[in-house]
């Protein structure tokens, strides 16, 4: 990593707090330094832009993908940009994910980890949020200049969750793909774990084409960038198609296997939230009716894609279902057993929605099958508890999942 002096001096002079412009990627690049820039898809997804029969928060999510599709393949060129990250680390004193958030030249910010829960996931340099989400204060002090990159640079980022990294930062590489500046260039990673690594040497992604910010010794700091190129988010039936084409995955131009594979994604071992209290019950249920239980974060990369590509029917819990059901066949049946306040219209529907949009570009082939919990409290304190899933309900799902795929064989839509 080429360092030198940063380019403006008073860079890597401590700071008071001070009051910043909290943007979106749109606004943020048109800030000083910056300049947003856009080009059409390089093919048409297939969202359908009327569909009666979709739920209100299906027909919202499905009415943003199209507005997102149509604003095009968007990214920020800009000078003089600095990225500040943060590390975090377990109780083994292990690095588990890295933030990022970027400031234009002017100190606009965008915040790419921004999510529903809140307007910053962890404690940082940004001391307070103003009720309107306008302007942040904020405390750099504690994030010295570690470096100044004057090459040019593409900023992708990364995410320690498998699916979510897939689907919200792996799609941004298409831009590479359509822009020889953006190919020729290094790319920002954070956290690269095994799977990180295999899925980018796998799209021609090396790591010796990656800068990779765990690598660095300093727990926080500030990078200043002469040249950074920033890919915005893709609408996900955008990205999961691109994805696929790219990692060869199976689609309905090769047909579904002759064989009768039907896998169960086991999460025994990650956290509550992420396991099926009644675990034994299905696993036990599922094998009597033919089913493979596989626990694929202990399997290689390629191993992983061939059996997903293979299996005419997916069962995943939450945790183990996004960044899979991606790459499964674009024939397979899919069921999602998940917590019902995740998909339940409630109070909180822009948690439903939120966590809802990842699976719209795969609805036309997916169920799910909703856990509950013996507390008679909101469930949202207790995250961290493993859900009880109905086995009659999933069975029902199964049954109906058998139903679509000869009717699909017979090719006749359900």
């Amino acid at each position: 990593m080429k360092t030198s002096r940063p380019l403006h001096s008073d860079h890597d002079l401590p700071m008071n707090p001070s009051l910043h412009p909290v943007l979106d990627f749109e606004a943020w690049g048109t800030a000083a330094g910056n300049r947003l820039r856009r080009r059409p898809y390089p093919f048409d997804p297939g969202v359908r832009a009327e569909d009666g029969v979709l739920s209100r928060d299906w027909q919202i999510i499905r009415q943003r993908e199209i507005a997102h599709i149509e604003r095009g393949l968007s990214w920020v060129e800009g000078q003089a940009i600095t990225l500040a990250f943060q590390k975090t680390r377990d109780a083994q004193d292990r690095v588990t994910d890295i933030e990022f958030f970027l400031q234009a030249q002017d100190g606009a910010l965008f915040l790419p980890d921004t999510t529903f829960m809140a307007p910053l996931s962890r404690p940082n340099f940004v001391r307070s949020i103003s009720p309107d989400g306008a302007f942040a204060l904020c405390d750099f002090h504690d994030y010295p200049l570690v470096a100044c990159i004057e090459h040019p640079i593409l900023f992708l980022g990364s995410h320690p969750n498998f699916g979510h990294w897939i689907a919200d930062y792996l799609g941004k590489l298409l831009l590479a793909e359509l822009d020889d500046d953006a190919q020729a260039r290094p790319v920002i990673v954070g956290l690269t774990q095994g799977f990180h690594a295999a899925l980018l040497e796998r799209m021609g992604w090396r790591s010796d084409r990656l800068l990779d910010l765990a690598a660095r010794p300093e727990e926080r700091g500030r990078i200043l960038f002469s040249d950074l190129m920033v890919p915005a988010a893709l609408p996900y039936s955008i990205a999961y198609r691109y994805l696929r084409d790219r990692t060869g995955s199976g689609d309905r131009t090769t047909a579904l296997p002759n064989k009768e594979r039907r896998l169960y994604l086991s999460r025994r071992n990650l956290t509550p939230r992420h396991r099926v209290a009644n675990q034994d019950q299905i696993e036990s249920n599922l094998v009597r009716i033919g089913f493979e239980i596989v626990e694929m974060e202990a399997m290689p990369l390629a191993t992983a894609q061939t059996l997903l590509s293979e299996a005419r029917l997916v069962v995943a819990p939450v945790g183990a279902a996004l960044g899979n059901f991606i790459f499964s066949h674009t024939d397979a049946e899919l069921i999602h057993l998940v917590p019902s306040y995740l998909v339940a219209p409630s109070e909180t529907e822009d948690l439903f929605i939120f966590f809802k949009r990842y699976y719209y570009p795969l609805l036309d082939r997916l169920q799910f099958v909703l856990g509950d919990t013996s507390d008679d409290a909101s469930p949202l304190p207790f995250l961290d508890r493993p859900w009880v899933y109905d086995w009659r309900s999933l069975d029902l799902a199964i049954l109906n999942a058998e139903k679509r795929l000869i009717q699909r064989q017979l090719g006749r839509r359900p």
